[in-house]
């Protein structure tokens, strides 16, 4: 992609409506050989092949999809996309069936040259460096992945009891246990002490992650290509930093 934030509608579409070949092409044009899937009912971890075998199965239990994507949030520091989508998904072997759901769906992407190539290659300069999808994350309210297996809307009407009660629970909760809360906080509570990762660790003048820069950097682990970050390195150097001095002080 040159352009994710206008780019990805299309490729939705392609993934969630498209034939075999339609579905096979975008995969390996736009996702990494290692890239990652996560939704409530399955998980793919660096592996491309088994994320385009999930987009064939859905589209197998539902051929006839509908689909619409709400709206697009980028965050260009972070190579990250926020997709907002309204589905109505239908299986095909049981009459009436249907589940109208929405979702967001988080993107990770990294930037660099041919990195939807699975051989290594030797990279020129010339060649304009990319977007790639290295993970995709559906997040689901419960009371919209219920939706999938429970008819006539009977899942939704378990979930908004169980959350009115859960909240009755929280407030009447609150109200009453509320004047031990300092109490509790004293005895059980650890001392509390809080650090500025952006003041200790400042942020790249790079506003758009790479692989040469200061953002996603390729590492190969155990034969698979992994992506790395200097900013989440120098937080986690910051916590061992925390916890040392913590134990020292403690």
């Amino acid at each position: 992609m040159d352009n994710p934030e206008d780019e990805i509608s299309d490729i939705i579409y392609k993934l969630t409506t498209g034939n075999r070949g339609v579905q096979q092409e975008t995969i390996e044009k736009y996702f990494t050989p290692n890239a990652s899937f996560k939704h409530p009912f399955c998980t793919v971890i660096g592996d491309r092949t088994k994320v385009l075998r999930i987009y064939q199965w859905y589209k197998i239990l539902s051929p006839r999809i509908r689909i619409r994507v709400n709206s697009i949030a980028y965050d260009e520091t972070k190579a990250t996309l926020y997709v907002n989508i309204s589905q109505l998904f239908k299986l095909w072997f049981i009459p009436f069936y249907r589940a109208p759901v929405n979702f967001t769906t988080v993107l990770e992407l990294v930037k660099g040259q041919d990195l939807n190539d699975a051989k290594p290659i030797s990279r020129s300069a010339n060649r304009p460096a990319r977007y790639y999808i290295a993970s995709q994350n559906d997040l689901y309210q419960v009371d919209q992945f219920v939706r999938f297996f429970t008819p006539l809307g009977t899942g939704v009407l378990l979930v908004g009891l169980w959350h009115w009660v859960a909240t009755l629970c929280c407030v009447w909760g609150a109200w009453l246990l509320g004047p031990l809360q300092p109490i509790l906080a004293l005895v059980f509570a650890p001392k509390e002490r809080f650090l500025s990762f952006e003041d200790e660790y400042p942020k790249s003048s790079s506003s758009t992650p790479t692989m040469e820069r200061d953002g996603f950097e390729i590492e190969l682990h155990d034969g698979l290509l992994h992506k790395v970050t200097a900013r989440s390195r120098r937080i986690s150097e910051a916590n061992e930093n925390f916890e040392r001095e913590y134990r020292e002080n403690a």
